[in-house]
């Protein structure tokens, strides 16, 4: 199960709730945000795809995906996530303890967030567009982990699940056949002009 959870970043700004000094809001995620995966294949999110995970998931907030550095949730009260028309938003109530944090956002040192998840296995979209790269569009996220405050993005460094490991694999495979029957095809053209 652990090794099917994807990662994703995005730029955000973050803003302070008003007259709450500890309350920090912002987006995990936001919808028709093409990310590339790797050259020619990108992905985005759907609107309403986070519709049915967020009440069955007891999402974390988190410093860098990291377990160790909780710094809300929504089982307790302290996170609160919702979708709107933008994306995955979120408030939290930041520990007190955690001022480290609050001020490398007020400072700008850290902008970014990300979010943990998992995608039914029906829960995306493919298609090829005409430059001949790929577009895939998740449609239904099955669980939200976590989201988190993040220093660099998750999406360089995450690992690719198995999920989006066999797409991207039938995207490549698919690739070198198309290559390779355009080589067949130049090389016949070049015999017949000989």
């Amino acid at each position: 199960m652990k090794n099917d959870i994807e990662k994703r970043s995005f730029n955000v700004e973050y803003r302070q709730v008003e007259g709450d000094k500890r309350t920090v809001a912002g987006y995990a995620a936001l919808y028709n945000s093409e990310t590339q995966l790797r050259p020619g294949i990108f992905e985005r999110i759907a609107p309403g795809a986070f519709k049915n995970a967020i009440s069955v998931s007891d999402i974390r907030a988190l410093l860098n995906h990291d377990p160790n550095h909780i710094l809300g949730r929504v089982k307790s009260g302290t996170l609160r996530v919702w979708e709107d028309e933008k994306g995955l938003a979120f408030e939290c109530d930041l520990p007190e303890s955690r001022g480290d944090v609050l001020e490398s956002l007020k400072r700008g040192d850290v902008d970014q967030c990300s979010f943990a998840f998992t995608i039914t296995e029906d829960g995306f979209d493919m298609e090829k567009r005409s430059d001949g790269s790929r577009l895939i569009t998740i449609t239904k996220i099955d669980r939200i982990y976590d989201v988190t405050i993040a220093t660099y993005p998750a999406y360089e460094d995450t690992v690719v699940s198995a999920r989006c490991a066999g797409i991207l694999k039938k995207i490549e495979e698919e690739t070198k056949q198309v290559n390779r029957r355009n080589e067949n095809l130049l090389r016949l053209a070049q015999a017949s002009i000989i």
